[in-house]
């Protein structure tokens, strides 16, 4: 509200004299005279022209699932303008016998700081920064929203970062702090890989032969707990082998198999990965893509087989077939068209064999 008192003295500004219906000299002449009166009418405000503009970021957990909204904003200064009504007054000596409306008038009171301003979703690229570590999320949508697993995107234990002291991560555009993310999710996940890696490991440490029932079948659960959480890791890599070795007889039957390989097999695995990419590990992405094995490659595979023959057991009725590799779908039916492709059909020794364990 305005400061100004409620009935101001009028401001009298005489514009001119004039004289209506006779000259200015003489009797009979009449002489106005015209006053701008102003009336205060309150306080307002304007902003002044967009600057420094900036990110900001709205985030929304679903346990590593970061739902990221990306707006971009502007500063403005704020201008104080004091509103006066004006009306024009013609008078004839004292008395008013006019009044015209000219309208309000704003008149500059000073800068009363800034505000935000100009506020707009931002279609930009983003980055989250951890312990020194940068890792590129992906583009925001004309909307400005990203939606991101941050397993996928960080795989804590690959990366060998230690998420467990608490600290959230800082999401970045161009390399300014825009916002922070929660990584809780991140060292839950951590923890419960190093619990299932523990356990695991003294199980396949024992030969084969060794293991009871309740062992292969505990190694089984465990293991595809692993796969699911960190298929990169380096450990889980590692352990994957062994996994193949105790559990699959890898190591006592591959070695004797046709190392032909077959080229369809090879464009069938190609075409599955196109709907597999961000499933898949990186690692046999490569193998595919590259036209080349690799016995991690090849691990997975074989780990991924054995699952298959465990919960689906008519893919191994009667002994196993190549052709019934096409009735599985996803991951399983890239692991049967990879090892085919490493091996040919001659490996279904390997895969018979597989079928009894």
């Amino acid at each position: 509200m305005s400061a100004y008192p409620v009935n101001p003295p009028l401001i009298r500004v005489t514009i001119l004299a004039l004289v209506l219906g006779a000259p200015a000299v003489g009797c009979g002449s009449t002489t106005y005279t015209r006053r701008m009166v102003e009336t205060p009418a309150g306080i307002t405000q304007t902003l002044g022209p967009a600057k420094n503009t900036a990110y900001v970021a709205q985030v929304a957990m679903e346990h590593n699932l970061a739902h990221i909204t990306v707006y971009e904003r502007s500063e403005c200064e704020v201008f104080k303008l004091r509103v006066v009504d004006r009306v024009e007054e013609t008078l004839d000596g004292d008395e008013v016998v006019q009044r015209e409306t000219k309208g309000a008038l704003k008149i500059p009171e000073g800068n009363a700081g800034t505000q935000p301003c100009d506020e707009r979703f931002a279609r930009v690229p983003v980055m989250l920064s951890y312990a020194g570590n940068t890792y590129p999320l992906g583009d925001t949508s004309p909307t400005g929203q990203l939606d991101v697993d941050l397993a996928s995107v960080v795989k804590p234990g690959t990366r060998g970062v230690d998420f467990s002291s608490g600290q959230p991560g800082m999401l970045l555009v161009a390399g300014r702090p825009i916002g922070e993310v929660p990584l809780s999710g991140l060292a839950q996940q951590q923890k419960q890989l190093d619990a299932i890696l523990a356990e695991l490991t003294p199980i396949l440490g024992k030969p084969a032969t060794k293991l009871s029932d309740a062992e292969v079948t505990r190694a089984y659960t465990l293991y595809e707990q692993m796969r699911e959480l960190a298929p990169d890791d380096a450990r889980v890599v590692a352990l994957q082998r062994r996994f193949v070795d105790v559990i699959g007889g890898f190591k006592d039957i591959a070695k004797t198999e046709s190392l032909k390989r077959n080229l369809s097999a090879l464009g069938d695995a190609k075409d599955l990965l196109k709907d597999l990419a961000g499933v898949v590990p990186s690692y046999v992405q490569m193998s595919i893509s590259e036209n080349r094995t690799s016995p991690d490659a090849i691990a997975w595979a074989q780990a991924a087989a054995l699952l298959a023959f465990r919960s689906q057991p008519e893919l191994c009725a009667g002994g196993f077939e190549w052709t019934r590799a096409n009735n599985t779908n996803g991951e399983t039916r890239l692991a049967f068209q990879y090892l085919r492709y490493a091996f040919d059909d001659g490996y279904t020794r390997w895969l018979g064999s597989a079928c009894k364990r």
